[in-house]
């Protein structure tokens, strides 16, 4: 009866082919070597005998396990599943092995310890020509268990990020360099590169190789302020670009600027006459460009909505009213013009502004 039941099965098994079944088992990768750095860079490619390449890998716990040893291919892939080699490593899979993993083995690395594995070695990788290529610098092997009715197909993987870029990104262009007190602001035009990381600003007194430098970490950002200068000194100001593998552009066009002394509100105040009881109304809008009117009176009306509410918040409750109780309205009409500027009827036509918002600096006393 036993010999029937085993016929039958063979011959089931010869008339249906065994069903297949495929399993993916992650492995754990690391990027031992670069170390610190996951790229390859224009710096990497000037000796590329001396830039050693390691991965190390681990299997998770509750993997699946083989028999007997397996044959692994390293390689680079352009997916994080290692599906396809696009750059081969060490050995070409089908005319050798590039490494052997035991069995029971539940960690190892590439290349063997004792083992060395350059970039000088990966001919797919090519130095001489620009390149901006994302890697994964995988390890695969399968391990097929063949039964009576099914075939299971256990492939184990896993890659490491590494980029490969041998091109420098454009150099920004200057544009305009502002003065402020013992600073400059420089903006600039970024290029037109994806991949920028951080910009480089380089600046020194006009006349002088004493150069000094300033980082911004942004790679999106198109301004800087330099601190610490001296006022009414020259500065040459020239910068370059920096992207994610560390390569610097060539260097931008240079500008020069020239740090000024800058008068605060109450300095400004008081040289113009204001004291100590009043006897000038200042409004610091008209220093940022917003638009101001004079009625024949000598009334200033400021309409830069938002920014000079909270100015008009310090002057109504710093400013003090001039001598005399006809020089100046009282704190509280003040307010009111404040709030309700059409209390005091604009000179000309009515143009476009908040009433909430905007400023009425009633009288020059």
């Amino acid at each position: 009866m036993k010999r029937l039941i085993l016929l039958a099965v063979f011959l089931v098994a010869l008339v249906n082919p065994a069903l297949a079944y495929d399993y993916d088992q992650d492995l754990n990768i690391s990027l031992v070597k670069p170390s610190s750095q996951a790229y390859l860079n224009i710096e990497s490619c000037a000796t590329p005998e001396e830039i050693e390449l390691e991965i190390s890998w681990n299997l998770p716990d509750g993997s699946y396990t083989w028999l007997g040893e397996q044959d692994a291919d390293v390689f680079l892939a352009i997916d994080e599943n290692c599906s396809s080699a696009e750059v081969e490593i060490g050995k070409v899979v089908d005319k050798g092995v590039d490494v052997t993993i035991s069995e029971g083995q539940t960690s190892g690395s590439f290349p063997l310890s004792g083992d060395e594995l350059f970039l000088s070695d990966v001919t797919g990788l090519d130095c001489a020509t620009e390149n901006e290529h994302d890697y994964y610098f995988c390890i695969k092997w399968k391990y097929v268990v063949d039964q009576i009715t099914t075939t299971d197909n256990y492939t184990f993987r896993g890659g490491a990020p590494i980029r490969f870029d041998t091109k420098k990104p454009g150099a920004p262009t200057i544009t305009s360099i502002d003065p402020g007190e013992t600073n400059l602001k420089v903006k600039w035009d970024k290029p037109s590169d994806d991949d920028l990381d951080s910009y480089i600003i380089h600046y020194r007194q006009e006349g002088t190789t004493d150069d000094h430098q300033a980082d911004e970490t942004n790679g999106e950002a198109t301004s800087f302020q330099i601190t610490g200068l001296t006022n009414d000194v020259n500065y040459e100001v020239w910068m370059t670009a920096v992207d994610t593998a560390m390569n610097e552009s060539e260097e931008s066009n240079t500008m020069t600027g020239t740090p000024e002394p800058v008068e605060d509100f109450f300095e400004y105040y008081r040289g113009q006459g204001g004291g100590d009881q009043g006897g000038f109304c200042f409004v610091a809008t008209a220093a940022y460009g917003s638009c101001c009117r004079c009625a024949p009176s000598g009334t200033v009306f400021s309409c830069r909505a938002r920014r000079d509410a909270a100015w008009s918040r310090l002057i109504i409750v710093t400013a003090r009213a001039g001598p005399g109780p006809s020089a100046a309205p009282t704190r509280t009409a003040r307010l009111r013009a404040w709030r309700w500027p059409r209390w005091w009827s604009l000179p000309g036509p009515n143009w476009p502004w908040e009433p909430v918002s905007c400023l009425c600096c009633l009288r020059r006393f």
